[in-house]
């Protein structure tokens, strides 16, 4: 009657042992550039808001952040699966 147990296996976890070292600093840097655009974002916001001049990228720059970040998540999550 144990139905609510559930087991955990070693493979769970975002990082899979053997991809640990090779694959980790691609999300560092894809989470690197998505607080940059989070805060990018919110600093042209309050700029907007609040009629302040606030230094923040441009458009292009701002895309590129997102991008970047995207891509790098994207790369880590595959060489780490193919790995697991």
């Amino acid at each position: 009657m144990n139905a609510n147990n559930v087991s955990v296996s070693k493979h769970d976890s975002v990082l899979s042992e053997s991809a640990d070292l090779r694959v980790q600093p691609l999300l560092y840097v894809s989470t690197f550039l998505f607080a940059g655009f989070v805060i990018n974002v919110l600093l042209g916001m309050m700029a907007i808001q609040h009629a302040i001049d606030v230094p923040y990228l441009a458009d292009i720059w701002e895309f590129l952040m997102l991008f970047g970040s995207a891509v790098g998540f994207v790369v880590f999550m595959l060489l780490n699966e193919t790995d697991a």
